[in-house]
């Protein structure tokens, strides 16, 4: 037996909203669900556009979170992202993206509602009522910033009930002799989820491209002809600095390393932009000898990268005579 457009239809629409309700951190499925579960809806709620008021602006909300769902995957493609997260209109938008899930279904069982009691048909308001305190418990727990399992599963089956409640209702009109006729339409809704698409490939190309990477613009630095400083570099040679990060370091920082006295090495790598790149942290320290002073520990940390680069650089107090730092194992020299 052949299904009706109704089913289909609602059908549709229960299935993009039980893709927005998982969460999958793995082969970007945290972005092509809510995507896909965002294209099942509108193209749902836009066959029910005409029945009524309350699916009219369900259709209205669907083809809202579209957009928002598109402008969310782009602006995670973008480096500085965070920079966007902490605007107002970002808080406005993620809000606005929060809440319409929750709104579609209240339009959905709306809709159903009014359509039943066109045809004298009762309905009970209590799936209204689990919606509601649903959305409440949830919007708490994250407000909280809940991370447990025992209430997150509770939350989930819960959602999933109210789909099932939802779906009983959309049956209920069906057998009431409800008939949802096809309207003839301009865009079809596959050109709809192709323009999506497309739409969304080309913002990440652009986002990767043009705001996925830092732009350094590097320069050559002048080599110093003060005898001191060569003087005090082929000493720090000789205790096993790094030539490399010698060569970067300015001339005020290679006086600042007169008299060193040892110099002792700590290397580490940081997985970066979900573990694609390793950015190589080498730590130097040295151990200074001044007149009428103890000798202290001075530290730099310089972060290289696949080809070259300097980063923080910071002088910490030591203690006499001692060359190792809290959480840090040094050795001497050379680096590799």
């Amino acid at each position: 037996m052949e299904e009706s457009f109704w089913k289909q239809t609602y059908e549709k629409i229960l299935i993009g909203m039980g893709l927005f309700g998982i969460t999958l951190n793995f082969l970007f499925l945290n972005q092509i669900l809510p995507f896909l579960g965002a294209l099942l809806l509108f193209t749902g709620f836009r066959k029910l556009r005409l029945e009524n008021r309350w699916l009219k602006a369900g259709y209205a909300g669907a083809a809202l979170k579209v957009v928002i769902t598109i402008v969310n995957i782009v602006i995670g493609s973008v480096l500085e992202r965070e920079k966007i997260y902490v605007s107002y209109v970002w808080k406005v938008i993620v809000f606005c993206g929060g809440i319409l899930p929750v709104f579609l279904m209240v339009c959905l069982f709306l809709g159903m509602r009014e359509e039943l009691e066109k045809r004298k048909a009762e309905i009970k308001n209590e799936v209204l009522l689990h919606i509601i305190i649903w959305y409440v418990v949830v919007t708490v727990l994250a407000v909280r910033e809940y991370e447990g399992w025992i209430l997150g599963l509770a939350i989930v089956a819960a959602y999933i009930g109210i789909l099932v409640e939802l779906k009983n209702i959309a049956e209920k009109l069906e057998q009431a002799e409800y008939v949802l006729e096809e309207h003839p339409v301009r865009i079809s809704d596959g050109r709809y989820a192709a323009g999506a698409a497309i739409l969304t490939a080309a913002g990440l190309l652009i986002g990767y491209t043009c705001f996925g990477s830092y732009h350094m613009a590097w320069t050559t630095a002048k080599e110093t002809q003060d005898s001191a400083s060569e003087e005090i570099k082929a000493h720090l040679l000789s205790l096993g600095f790094p030539e490399e990060i010698l060569h970067d370091l300015k001339e005020e920082d290679i006086l600042a390393c007169k008299n060193a006295r040892q110099i002792l090495l700590n290397q580490s790598d940081d997985l970066l932009r979900d573990g694609d790149e390793r950015l190589q942290l080498d730590g130097v320290a040295g151990e200074l000898e001044q007149e009428g002073n103890p000798s202290f520990l001075m530290e730099r940390k310089f972060g290289l990268s696949r080809d070259r680069g300097s980063a923080d650089q910071s002088c910490i107090p030591g203690i006499e005579r001692r060359l190792d730092c809290p959480g840090r194992t040094y050795r001497p020299g050379p680096l590799r």
